[in-house]
């Protein structure tokens, strides 16, 4: 890591921790050291590129991803991020110059790998000493540029996955976009929203249906079309629910009433309003989630002999022992204690990201994790939900509020001792 002594020999050291009989050929060192590190950067264009091309469907040159060659490769992950989203120029500028002057002393992928080129010719005559300090300083803020930039292209991956975004714009685009437009109700009498379109077109080169397509993604969008006052309602759910579900009004009777659809929308909402999760994301899961079976014709239980007065006050005894014993506090009761049957990897157990919402959980939820349930409404711009909440949470206030133990324990007891247990039975 120091330069050479003067008239010292650089082409060995001894190696010390072996009494100074082994000698190592300094070559054996710096060559792997330098060929790795420009594999790595050979790695990293090529992983850019693939995953870049991905988001947009872009066509890429295959002949040189299957190449070695850094300018080319470098040249084509510019092609496409141009193609991808133009904050990606000002992310990689760290990065261009540094790779462009490791391509000049090895364009090949040669010169640190072989000796020799296939000409015969020593690889870097001209060069005497490769100084491992100056190459660590110099790698390091490398590799810090390539990690920021490929996080950068994580998040954007992860936005475009959302599906806003038109030829033209991308979300971040479209949200500029959707704060700039008036109001939807004014747009047929005011004037704002053809200096909008105006202006918007000439700042992005579009035209009237790019501009258009925009404005239907705004329009059609969750998180977008709530800047222009476009309220999209959440299916399944009414505000009236909802107030009384956060006031603490609802009978078990009543729980046993709301449809299953509604407790996934109340469940899909708080997982919304986690940090870092687009409203797109309720579409999506709302989507993937199963489709409630159909119920079979010859499916009725067999008609069980009618028990005696003595024998169902012996079965409520025993049933109330089971309820005192269990701690709500705890998720054992939502173990499945019978033995499992299935085999180690089979695949017909059910995928837990599709599973029936557990309304207890959902519950919990609302009045626990309060900030992140408002936040996933806030997201999916939901005024009127959010007013219902608010009257839900007037209402519960009113009256103490401290019924919320007592309000979870009567879900929880509903859930697991009615809807699950009855679900085992058949």
């Amino acid at each position: 890591m120091e330069p050479p002594r003067l008239n010292e020999s650089v082409e060995s050291f001894e190696d010390l921790v072996d009494d100074g009989d082994v000698g190592v050929y300094m070559d054996a060192l710096i060559y792997p050291i330098c060929f790795s590190a420009r594999h790595h950067i050979e790695l990293f264009l090529k992983r850019q590129i693939a995953r870049l091309a991905e988001v947009r469907e872009i066509d890429v040159n295959r002949t040189v991803l299957r190449d070695h060659k850094l300018g080319p490769l470098l040249n084509e992950l510019l092609r496409v991020c141009d193609k991808t989203d133009p904050t990606l120029r000002e992310r990689i500028n760290p990065i261009e110059g540094v790779i462009r002057e490791l391509d000049t002393f090895d364009s090949q992928g040669q010169t640190f790998r072989y000796r020799r080129s296939n000409e015969k010719e020593l690889h870097l005559q001209e060069v005497h000493h490769i100084n491992l300090g100056t190459l660590q300083a110099g790698l390091k803020r490398l590799f810090s540029a390539t990690e920021d930039f490929d996080n950068y292209v994580d998040a954007l991956v992860y936005e475009y996955q959302q599906g806003s975004f038109t030829s033209k714009l991308s979300r971040a685009k479209l949200v500029e976009l959707a704060k700039a437009l008036p109001p939807k109700d004014t747009w047929a009498k005011s004037p704002a929203f053809d200096v909008v379109k105006q202006e918007f077109c000439k700042k992005y080169a579009l035209s009237s249906n790019d501009f258009q397509k925009a404005v239907k993604c705004i329009l059609e969008g969750r998180g977008l079309s709530g800047y222009v006052d476009v309220e999209l309602a959440l299916p399944h759910l009414t505000p009236e629910l909802l107030t009384k579900l956060v006031a603490l009004d609802v009978t078990k009777e009543e729980l046993a009433a709301i449809p299953m659809e509604v407790w996934r929308v109340l469940e899909t909402v708080g997982e919304v309003g986690r940090p870092y999760e687009y409203p797109e994301l309720f579409d999506r899961l709302m989507r993937e989630a199963p489709n409630p079976p159909d119920a079979a014709k010859e499916s009725k239980p067999a008609p069980q002999p009618q028990q005696s007065p003595a024998e169902v006050a012996e079965e409520s005894k025993d049933e109330k022992k089971q309820e005192e014993r269990f701690d709500w506090g705890k998720l054992e009761y939502l173990e499945d204690k019978e033995e499992k049957i299935g085999k180690k990897g089979d695949q017909s157990q059910e995928d837990e990201s599709l599973r029936d919402p557990s309304p207890p959980d959902v519950v919990r939820t609302m009045l626990r994790a309060r900030a992140r349930f408002i936040n996933g409404l806030q997201k999916l711009q939901q005024p009127t939900l959010l007013a219902a909440l608010d009257a839900g949470e007037t209402a519960r206030a009113k009256h103490g509020g401290d019924e919320m133990d007592d309000f979870e324990k009567m879900v929880r007891q509903w859930y697991y001792f009615e809807v699950v247990a009855e679900a085992k039975k058949y």
